[in-house]
C-alpha cells in the first residue's frame, strides 16, 4: 500500500513533470519507480518519424547509426527525417540515417512546421537534453514521444528509458526502440565514399607506404575542449609508441587529423624521432574516414576516429579516461581492440601500450623487421 501523503504528493509531481524541478524531486524523494507515465506505441500507425539529435561530436552520430540504420532497415516503409547539426549532417548521409536532413541552425520555419504537423513519432538522441527539443515535445501534439528519462524534455515524454553509464550507449540507443523489435547490430551501418575521396587517399598512400609496410594511423589529438584534453594520452608517450612500433613491425606510421591538430601531430612526430607522416589537415573529415579504412592498425585517443575505426573493423588500440563510459569501443563488435583505461594519462607507460599494441600485431600477425 502506498501511504496517503504519498499518493498527494506523486499527485501533485504529475504536474510538476516538465518543469526543470521535477527530476531533482523524484531522486531525492525516491519514489520515482512509483510513478509511470507510459503510453504503448503502437508502431503499425507510425508513418512519420523525426529524429532530433542535438549532440555534441562525430562520435555520437556515428554510435546512434547503429540504431538508426536498423530501425530504417527493419521498417522501409517509414518516412525518416533527421533534424541535425550542420557539421554532422554529410556524416549522417553518408551513413544513410535518414530520408530527409534539416539543419538545426538554417531550418525553414514554414517547411519545418509542415513537417512537425505530419510527425507521428519524435524521437530525441540527445543524451543530456536540449531546450530545443524540449520545445519539440511541447509543440507537437502527437502523444509518440520518446527520449532518454535523464534528459530535461523526457519529462513530457510518454515512454523513456533509464541512462546507465555503466551500459554501452549503442545498446542504449537500440533500448529508445524497443517497441519495434529490432535486433541489435543485425545490419550494421556502411559510409559510402565518392570516387574522388578515394582516388585522393589512394594516391596518398601509394606515395608515402615504404614497400612491404603496412599502414599504422594514429590519431593522437581530440577536441580542444576541457574534456577533449582531458581524453589525451600524452604526446611524449605517442612519440615513444611509435619509435617502439616502428622499430619492431614493417609499419608506415601515419598521424592524422584536423587542420587544428596538425601542429600536436608535428610535436608528437618530433619528440619520437622515428619516422612517421603528419597528414593533420590534409582530408577532409569524410576523406579520414576512408584513410581510416584503408589502416591495417589504429591508434587513438576516446574521439571518434576511433569510433570511425571500429566501425570500419580495423583493429585499434584505443585510451580512455575513467574506465569504461557509454562511449567505449568496445561496443561495437565489428573488430579486434585493445581498451587501456586510466584516472591520469600518466598511469600508462608508453611500455604497457606496447605490451597492447604487440598483442594485437600478434593477432594481425604483422611481419617484423630483420
Amino acid at each position: 500500500m502506498i501511504p496517503e501523503h504519498e499518493k498527494k504528493l506523486i499527485f501533485k509531481l504529475k504536474k510538476l513533470q516538465g518543469s526543470d524541478i521535477y527530476r531533482p524531486i523524484l531522486h531525492l524523494l525516491k519514489i520515482g519507480r512509483r510513478i509511470k507515465f507510459k503510453k504503448k506505441i503502437n508502431s503499425g500507425k507510425i508513418k512519420n518519424v523525426l529524429f532530433t539529435a542535438f549532440n555534441r561530436g562525430f562520435g555520437d552520430v556515428i554510435i546512434y547509426s547503429y540504431a538508426l540504420h536498423s530501425f530504417r532497415k527493419s521498417f522501409p516503409n517509414i518516412n525518416t527525417t533527421i533534424l541535425i547539426k550542420p557539421s554532422f549532417i554529410e556524416l549522417a548521409k553518408r551513413l544513410n540515417l535518414a530520408d530527409t536532413y534539416i539543419d538545426i541552425e538554417e531550418k525553414n520555419e514554414e517547411d519545418f512546421n509542415v513537417i512537425l504537423k505530419k510527425t507521428d513519432l519524435i524521437i530525441d538522441l540527445s543524451l543530456e537534453g536540449s531546450d530545443q527539443a524540449r520545445e519539440l515535445f511541447k509543440s507537437n501534439k502527437n502523444p509518440y514521444k520518446i527520449s532518454f528519462n535523464n534528459s530535461k524534455q523526457a519529462m513530457k515524454a510518454d515512454k523513456s528509458y533509464s541512462f546507465k553509464r555503466t551500459q554501452l550507449l549503442s545498446s542504449q540507443y537500440f533500448n529508445l526502440f524497443q517497441n519495434f523489435n529490432i535486433e541489435p547490430f543485425k545490419n550494421a551501418p556502411v559510409v559510402k565514399f565518392n570516387k574522388n575521396e578515394k582516388d585522393k587517399v589512394n594516391t596518398y598512400i601509394k606515395k608515402i607506404l615504404k614497400k612491404n609496410t603496412d599502414l599504422l594511423l594514429l590519431a593522437p589529438g581530440s577536441r580542444l575542449s576541457n574534456l577533449g584534453m582531458q581524453r589525451r594520452w600524452p604526446p611524449e608517450n605517442y612519440a615513444k609508441l611509435i619509435k617502439l612500433a616502428t622499430e619492431k613491425y614493417k609499419l608506415t606510421a601515419v598521424l592524422i587529423g584536423s587542420p587544428q591538430d596538425h601542429p600536436y601531430c608535428e610535436s608528437v612526430i618530433k619528440k619520437s624521432k622515428a619516422k612517421a607522416l603528419n597528414s593533420a589537415g590534409t582530408f577532409t573529415y569524410i576523406e579520414d574516414a576512408y584513410f581510416i579504412s584503408k589502416a591495417k592498425i589504429f591508434i587513438s585517443n576516446d574521439s571518434s576516429p576511433v569510433h570511425m575505426a571500429t566501425l570500419h573493423g580495423i583493429p585499434s588500440l584505443s585510451f580512455h579516461k575513467n574506465g569504461i563510459d557509454p562511449w567505449h569501443p568496445a561496443q561495437f563488435p565489428n573488430a579486434p581492440k585493445e581498451i587501456m583505461e586510466f584516472d591520469d594519462p600518466k598511469q600508462i607507460t608508453p611500455e604497457q601500450a606496447f605490451t597492447a599494441f604487440s598483442r594485437l600485431a600478434e593477432t594481425l600477425q604483422l611481419p617484423l623487421l630483420k
